[in-house]
């Protein structure tokens, strides 16, 4: 819970309570059944919508606790009593009118919060982007040698297309992600429009929604994305001219 909706949920607790307290104070003024019967179901709703519903239980709680506080025992006998001298006797309209009123100015503010709250925690919200290095491939005299090369000093499982690294998620360490090494040919043509010798793959999340941003942000899009068995790809060109393949996988 960030500060913005805590200050929201103190806010509607504090009104929350003061209208519990008033509506409570009519049930002993007033015609008892039926305003419980309105303040059960005013409940009923009012604490179904937003984040704010563990504040507004709260308050509503509170109500319980005021209809049995002193308070309510010093009206008993008073000039305001009108349980013992008029029990059939229902409140004026007045005082109902303000009591809807009341109800319903707090149901809009406290639905009004709860929807600043959600539309400002979804503008705030970033989108995932770059999540880790999908491949490096880079341009070279002789790939066959320098993959061999690699598995002899180096240990590489290497393939005629260059090796993958196996690794596990963090967030669940049960799924298994790969991170390609492949050599090119120097004469290759895979890498333009950029006259570099290296080209390197990020592995990304919602790659169409993504792509759609890089558009709007200026940047240079290569070509359409394309789907396969291994995920979806596409190019992109970042400020120096370097080719970035992104890659949204399968696993």
């Amino acid at each position: 819970m960030d500060f913005a909706e805590a200050a929201a949920n103190e806010r509607i607790t504090a009104g929350t309570t003061t209208l519990a307290h008033l509506v409570s104070a009519m049930l002993f003024l007033g015609k008892r059944n039926q305003l419980c019967s309105l303040h059960a179901v005013w409940r009923e709703k009012h604490l179904s919508f937003g984040s704010a519903t563990t504040a507004r239980r709260s308050a509503c709680t509170s109500c319980v606790q005021f209809c049995r506080s002193g308070f309510i025992k010093r009206l008993k006998g008073s000039k305001m009593d009108t349980s013992s001298s008029d029990r059939h006797a229902g409140p004026p309209i007045w005082a109902l009118a303000i009591i809807f009123a009341l109800l319903a100015t707090s149901f809009c503010f406290g639905f009004a919060f709860t929807s600043i709250i959600t539309n400002n925690s979804k503008d705030n919200t970033k989108m995932k982007k770059v999540t880790g290095i999908g491949g490096i491939f880079f341009k070279c005299k002789d790939p066959k040698a320098i993959n061999e090369w690699y598995k002899t000093h180096l240990g590489f499982d290497t393939s005629p297309y260059g090796t993958s690294f196996e690794w596990r998620h963090i967030d669940d360490s049960t799924k298994k992600g790969l991170t390609q090494w492949n050599p090119f040919a120097e004469n290759t043509k895979y890498f333009e429009p950029s006259t570099k010798d290296f080209m390197i793959n990020y592995r990304v999340e919602n790659l169409v929604e993504l792509v759609e941003q890089l558009k709007k942000e200026g940047v240079t899009i290569v070509d359409t994305i394309e789907t396969s068995d291994y995920g979806k790809f596409v190019h992109i060109l970042d400020s120096e001219g370097n080719k970035i393949q992104l890659w949204e996988p399968n696993d």
